[in-house]
């Protein structure tokens, strides 16, 4: 899965969709940490949370 705004701001990192599940191929630690962060912004925005088990 690719949306305009990941490729905007995430071009490096690699997005796949499964059912409603979202991976995303980071290439850091840190990376991951940072886009997580976003991501939990953006889904509280959307009245959306991660998932606590799956992260």
């Amino acid at each position: 899965m690719q949306s305009a705004g990941a490729e905007r701001h995430w071009g490096g990192i690699q997005f796949e969709r499964y059912a409603d599940d979202l991976v995303c191929h980071c290439a850091s630690y840190h990376e991951a940490q940072r886009l997580r962060s976003v991501l939990e912004q953006r889904f509280e925005m959307c009245g959306l949370q991660l998932h606590p088990k799956k992260n």
